[in-house]
């Protein structure tokens, strides 16, 4: 059975221009526990995005529930790059609603919504001397 979340609240929408569906939540073991993870799909004339909640803890009901907004970073979660702490943050974050319980909102916008590529070409310009 589908218990709804507040996270479900918060993906709700009630413009016609964007729609926010639930689609599966599952367990996912990881090195620092078990958490539950609910996916989304995000759609809107111009985008189409997958957004991911990983929940630790019973937060149905509560107040003061820790919350974190992240966005996607390739570059530091995957590859490792040293250019950003992106990768410490998620960690920490996960390590945080371990503790406490409460959630991450893992948002598929790399760099902020600019995109890989972009990110990337920001990357050669600061390697050629420019911030």
């Amino acid at each position: 059975d589908f218990l709804p979340s507040p996270v479900d609240s918060f993906a709700q929408s009630t413009s016609t221009s964007h729609v926010t569906k639930f689609v599966a939540e599952c367990e996912m073991p990881t090195d620092l526990g078990c958490f539950k993870m609910r996916s989304y799909n995000y759609q809107s004339s111009r985008i189409k995005l997958e957004p991911v909640v990983v929940i630790y803890g019973d937060i149905i009901g509560k107040e003061n529930v820790l919350v974190r907004v992240h966005d996607q970073c390739l570059t530091s979660e995957v590859f490792g790059s040293l250019r950003c702490d992106c990768r410490e943050q998620l960690k920490i974050s996960l390590k945080m609603i371990q503790e406490g319980g409460g959630v991450i909102i893992y948002l598929q916008q790399e760099g902020r919504g600019i995109g890989i590529a972009n990110k990337i070409a920001a990357y050669a310009l600061q390697d050629a001397g420019l911030d």
